[in-house]
């Protein structure tokens, strides 16, 4: 008896100038959720906006391709065209789960007479990279990706504040908040303690957040845990292929498929090279629940070991590392930003 299995392969997808003259309002998103408002996703130090190529891509692309060392941890990149790019940006858009950002720096400061009016928040010179969800809808989850910054926005406020927007926009409820959203009191500070935090916006009523990173990229895995992420596993192996031979973390084929001739060329080389990853996690009652008042400093110094690891507040964590400032720069004296 032969089982049947129809099976077809999707067809690669063609590289072109996808959607490069495609304007906003003809722009399909391609969501499996609903899109935030324009202009909800805002704080004094940085804007979202979802990618739209026509609007962003030329400058993202600009500052992706003078720094491409910035992309040595990560599993896509470097881009050689800028066809190649619009490629990879259509091929995130045709996945209904993935969702990508152009993030704004507000702190940029120009000068009086070089402002462009209404439009200035928005200006190109403004843009600093990319930052998205990668979400699997039927377990109420998302990875954190892509993140992806030009170096003249490392080590300032930028990174911050788009995460801080991305996680309350994921774990707050896709219903009208409450008049009270509050959290119980649990004997220490709660949101109520802090009166600039912000009542939660219609979002996407996740229940995970997921962090990944190259297992040696330290930065990386130190951000999410500053953050309040939780390091789950800190050596995943062969956890993603990298297609680049320029990645850092790079993990040559094994030599039982290098002796397989036919196993090398008919797949695995065009699949390409692998990496272990670190996987942090957070969940949506570690965002919304009042802090713990005990060992809060050492709260993510491991993975956790069953439910009292678990401490919460990291909504009025990162708030107040949100509301800690913006770095004001004139934009003119950021290596390569006007020129």
């Amino acid at each position: 008896m032969a089982y049947l299995n129809s099976y077809s392969a999707p067809v690669p997808l063609e590289t072109c100038d996808w959607h490069a003259n495609t304007p906003l309002e003809a722009y399909d998103q391609n969501f499996a959720f609903a899109l935030p408002p324009s202009g909800i996703l805002e704080t004094e130090g940085v804007r979202l906006e979802p990618l739209v190529p026509s609007l962003h891509a030329p400058r993202l692309f600009q500052l992706f391709t003078a720094c491409p060392g910035g992309m040595a941890y990560l599993p896509y990149g470097p881009f050689p065209t800028y066809t190649s790019f619009l490629t990879f940006l259509e091929g995130r858009r045709q996945r209904s789960n993935c969702l990508i950002f152009t993030v704004y720096d507000l702190g940029l400061e120009f000068d009086p007479e070089d402002q462009v009016n209404e439009g200035d928040r928005l200006r190109p010179e403004r843009i600093a990279g990319i930052v998205g969800l990668i979400t699997t809808p039927e377990f109420r989850m998302a990875e954190l990706g892509p993140l992806h910054l030009a170096d003249q926005f490392h080590r300032t406020h930028v990174l911050t504040h788009s995460v801080w927007l991305l996680l309350d926009w994921m774990f707050s409820s896709p219903f009208a908040p409450p008049s009270s959203s509050a959290p119980p009191s649990s004997g220490s500070s709660s949101a109520s303690s802090i009166p600039s935090l912000p009542a939660p916006t219609r979002g996407l009523g996740l229940r995970r957040a997921q962090w990944g990173a190259e297992h040696t990229n330290l930065a990386s895995v130190q951000g999410a845990l500053r953050i309040g992420f939780s390091n789950e596993s800190p050596f995943i192996t062969w956890d993603r292929p990298l297609r680049h031979e320029s990645k850092s973390g790079r993990l040559e084929l094994p030599w039982f498929v290098e002796q397989d001739p036919r196993w090398r060329e008919w797949e695995e080389e065009n699949v390409g090279w692998g990496r272990h990853s670190a996987l942090l996690g957070m969940g949506w009652d570690d965002w919304h629940s009042a802090s713990s008042s005990a060992g809060a400093e050492n709260e993510h110094d491991d993975g956790r070991d069953g439910q009292e690891k678990r401490r919460g507040g990291h909504r009025e964590k990162v708030w107040a590392m949100v509301q800690r400032g913006v770095v004001r720069r004139r934009a003119d004296t950021v290596s390569g930003l006007l020129s």
